[in-house]
């Protein structure tokens, strides 16, 4: 984590500064694709499911109105949740609930990423845009939980 010791208005040192247009840089590029159905229809292919597990792999969680192709998605979307999160971690200040303060400002970049796409004219609804703020949420989190496990490990 950054150090306190800066004085305010003193412009940041070159690798914070790094962190920051990194971390912007990110949450630009995953923006925008979580927008463009194009993209993101390529980069999640529906046969994805069927090529990786098979046929009868791909209709597991069918009961349950998912398909292994969602499960695969939203999973994936937690990944890039907690890489949006770990890096805005590192651009931003020190925070006594680093945790909470992740898992809020992920869960707020989902919901800004599903009124995009409402905007676009997504049809999901209300239940799914919540479970994708959920999924945001738990990528905050996780970022959160995987720096410290890191940390954790270096100082062994």
């Amino acid at each position: 984590m950054a150090s306190n010791s800066r004085r305010p208005g003193a412009s940041p040192p070159w690798p914070h500064l790094g962190w920051i247009v990194l971390a912007i840089l990110v949450a630009t590029l995953f923006f925008i694709v979580a927008l463009r159905a194009d993209v993101y229809e390529g980069t999640s292919p529906a046969h994805l499911a069927a090529r990786l597990f098979g046929d009868t792999g791909a209709r597991m969680g069918r009961p349950l109105g998912l398909s292994l192709h969602i499960v695969i998605r939203k999973l994936y979307s937690v990944v890039a949740f907690a890489i949006v999160g770990w890096t805005a971690q590192r651009a931003l200040p020190p925070s006594s609930r680093p945790a909470l303060r992740m898992t809020l400002l992920v869960a707020l970049y989902s919901a800004a990423i599903e009124y995009g796409q409402w905007r676009e004219g997504s049809t999901e609804g209300l239940r799914w845009n919540a479970f994708d703020v959920a999924c945001g949420a738990l990528g905050g989190f996780l970022a959160i939980a995987g720096d410290r496990a890191i940390a954790r490990f270096r100082r062994r």
